[in-house]
């Protein structure tokens, strides 16, 4: 039980990270990153018991996995592009 409030507790910090970020697009991808490693740990806390549910962890894993690479990569295009990672730099 003390397991699922720490987890909890870094989903609600992971949170205010991400809306708390405003001014490095990086800065945004890696609270994203940490909300979901806390999101992947809280899962296994919750169903941790139940052992059918196992592969979907690995899936949600491997799709964490997924978002970050594309997300990174968007990130280097836009360095390249841009010359910074500042939002307030950006024109629409």
């Amino acid at each position: 039980m003390v397991y699922f409030f720490f987890f909890f507790y870094g989903l609600i910090m992971g949170a205010i990270c991400v809306v708390c970020q405003r001014h490095s697009f990086l800065g945004v991808l890696l609270s994203l990153e940490v909300f979901s490693l806390v999101l992947y740990c809280l899962f296994f806390v919750v169903w941790g018991e139940m052992r059918e549910v196992w592969g979907f962890g690995l899936v949600f894993l491997c799709m964490s996995v997924c978002v970050v690479c594309v997300s990174l990569g968007l990130v280097v295009k836009l360095v390249r592009s841009a010359g910074s990672d500042y939002v307030s730099s950006f024109s629409l």
